[in-house]
């Protein structure tokens, strides 16, 4: 976010479950971030218009746990929340995940799958549809192009269902992993699911 900018807007597709949104300060960021995020159809123009966190102050986290009962295209803002801030430069990381505790029961998969990513390519982090047909256990691996590991994203029991995983581009030490093609593998109900999705600088 350059000089001037006060604000960007993401559309941010959720579907039925509970939500944590967590903003964290990039590399030598002290810029005071806020976060809000918005339903489906309203207006966000103001940052109290929807459910929001700004109180933490410089270099603090914010963070908003959001349970949806309404599947759609939300938008999350991040704002500057200082007004002295609105002057300078500085960077955010937004990590998004999804509890399956909370589920719908009423909207079932007809398959078990792993859907394609995203978007794709991306550049800071991306998103995994899954559709089980049945509670399964699962695991959500992403592979390089040579075959290792490089991060765990889900493993355990998960609900029947569709649901979405979101993948921040990091490994399993929590560094960036460089620009290029990576393999990502669900193993569910017997079945075995592979995408591919590219990361840009």
């Amino acid at each position: 976010m350059g000089y001037g900018r006060l604000a960007h807007v993401y559309a941010l597709p959720l579907t039925y479950g509970r939500w944590t949104i967590r903003l964290t300060n990039g590399l030598g960021s002290t810029i005071d971030w806020g976060l809000a995020i918005h339903v489906p159809g309203q207006p966000f123009q103001n940052r109290t218009d929807g459910l929001s966190s700004w109180t933490n102050g410089d270099g603090g986290s914010e963070a908003l746990v959001l349970n949806v009962g309404q599947p759609g295209d939300y938008a999350l803002v991040v704002f500057k929340s200082d007004s002295d801030d609105i002057s300078k430069s500085g960077n955010y990381v937004v990590t998004i995940t999804q509890s399956t505790l909370d589920a719908d029961p009423e909207a079932p998969a007809l398959t078990t799958g792993l859907r394609s990513a995203a978007p794709d390519p991306f550049v800071n982090d991306v998103r995994f549809g899954i559709e089980l047909a049945e509670p399964s256990d699962l695991q959500l691996e992403v592979h390089d192009v040579t075959g290792a590991r490089r991060r765990v994203l889900a493993r355990g029991a998960w609900a029947a269902g569709r649901h979405s995983v979101m993948w921040d581009g990091r490994d399993a030490d929590g560094r960036a992993v460089p620009p290029g093609l990576y393999l990502v593998r669900m193993v569910a109900g017997g079945r075995v699911s592979t995408t591919k999705v590219v990361r840009t600088r």
